[in-house]
């Protein structure tokens, strides 16, 4: 995934767990999955997003 896709996608679920923070709707889950999702994708493939900029 290209390094702005990946980026935005974390911000957006990061927004939609604050705005939605409600720990028993599932959409809060979703949005929590996603956010820790992108979090460890974004950290794996730190290398390859650095040269992406090049």
């Amino acid at each position: 995934m290209k390094k702005e896709f990946v980026l935005t996608l974390w911000v957006l679920s990061f927004i939609a767990m604050v705005v939605l923070a409600d720990p028993y709707k599932i959409s809060f889950w979703i949005s929590f999955g996603l956010f820790g999702y992108f979090s460890v994708y974004i950290e794996k493939h730190n290398k390859r997003f650095e040269h992406e900029d090049e």
